[in-house]
């Protein structure tokens, strides 16, 4: 939803800096950048599911590009990797399955424990990377999900200035409209948020998992995603 509404603004345009491979890691491409931004010569907005790094950061200050890091709370997270396994695909550039595996695990119901044992802790080590970055002076805008969908204008028009641009409140809902009403509205990760209260009171271990992953990073304030 976020990365769709600044594309709706005048001006802007989001494009891939990765291959389509959705088992790869995505971290930009160089010559990707090159060959969409700086040919293009407006605004660009990238999304990728990108730990931080030296190299990526490095390629960022390259390109001046501004940094936002949307972060969502991680019983959340696991409830909409559900979905995604159910009505997307089962191909992730962290962890390995295949619709055959992800039919067997379900036949012994455990489901929400290839999650939380495979899938959680790229997120975590995810978000511990990019806190630590900020922590250590690293300029990165952190945005929560939670107030994109409880207020998505607002949310926009942060992101917008800390970018160094303006857009006016008409022109930022009309983008946000429009990217509300795509034919793939399906895949903007709109869901409601919430959800993971009750995926922790029926699977009570993945509580249990999550506060031992976060407590191996007790330098890192994880209340954002996790409480």
């Amino acid at each position: 939803l976020l990365s769709e509404s600044l594309n709706g603004l005048p001006g802007w345009r989001r494009l891939n800096s990765i291959p389509p491979d959705l088992t790869r890691e995505q971290e930009p491409i160089r010559e990707y950048v090159i060959r969409d931004w700086a040919a293009m010569g407006q605004n660009v907005v990238f999304k990728n599911h990108v730990s931080h790094s030296d190299h990526l950061i490095g390629l960022l200050a390259h390109f001046r590009m501004h940094r936002v890091f949307l972060v969502r709370n991680l019983a959340d997270v696991c409830c909409s990797l559900s979905d995604h396994f159910d009505n997307e695909a089962t191909d992730w550039p962290f962890l390995t399955l295949s619709g055959s595996q992800l039919n067997e695990i379900d036949r012994s119901g455990r489901r929400a424990d290839f999650i939380v044992d495979l899938a959680i802790p790229w997120f975590v080590n995810c978000y511990a990377s990019w806190m630590r970055f900020v922590s250590n002076g690293g300029e990165c805008q952190v945005v929560r999900y939670e107030d994109l969908i409880s207020d998505p204008a607002a949310l926009v028009g942060r992101v917008i200035r800390a970018a160094g641009l303006s857009h006016s409140g008409d022109e930022i809902n009309s983008a946000i409209s429009r990217a509300e009403n795509l034919p793939n509205r399906s895949r903007l990760n709109v869901g409601v948020s919430g959800r993971g209260r009750d995926f922790l009171m029926a699977n009570p271990h993945v509580g249990e998992s999550i506060r031992r992953y976060v407590s191996y990073y007790p330098d890192v304030d994880f209340s954002p995603v996790f409480e």
